[in-house]
């Protein structure tokens, strides 16, 4: 028969960095940096970024720009995208580069340019 006996351990500090649920936060955020999609195999284009956070839908449908006067203009350009991110549409979406929204500089509005960095 074995006697009980105490013993004596170490405290452990637990301390939490960020809250569970942040309620000043309406809508969902993801941040990559440059060292974690350099680590990632097989990220070449803006959309393997996209696709490596999963719900985006890419529409490469010709871009039409609305010149006044009923005049509508086509742009059939492989880099502009409408991207839709988990229902968005592209106007609802902020898409960040270095702390600056990344927009088609000629066509501006919804789409995505494809960088070569």
């Amino acid at each position: 028969e074995m006697e009980s006996t105490a013993i004596e351990a170490t405290a452990i500090e637990v301390i939490a960095e960020e809250p569970v649920i942040q309620k000043d936060i309406t809508s969902t955020r993801k941040t990559a940096d440059g060292e974690e999609l350099d680590e990632t195999p097989g990220i070449e284009t803006t959309d393997d970024v996209f696709r490596l956070f999963g719900g985006a839908v890419f529409d490469n449908s010709a871009q039409s720009l609305d010149l006044g006067s009923g005049n509508q203009l086509q742009v059939r350009d492989q880099s502009v995208k409408d991207v839709h991110i988990r229902g968005g549409r592209g106007g609802e979406i902020l898409f960040m580069l270095d702390g600056m929204p990344v927009t088609h500089p000629l066509y501006g509005g919804r789409s995505v340019l494809e960088l070569n960095v």
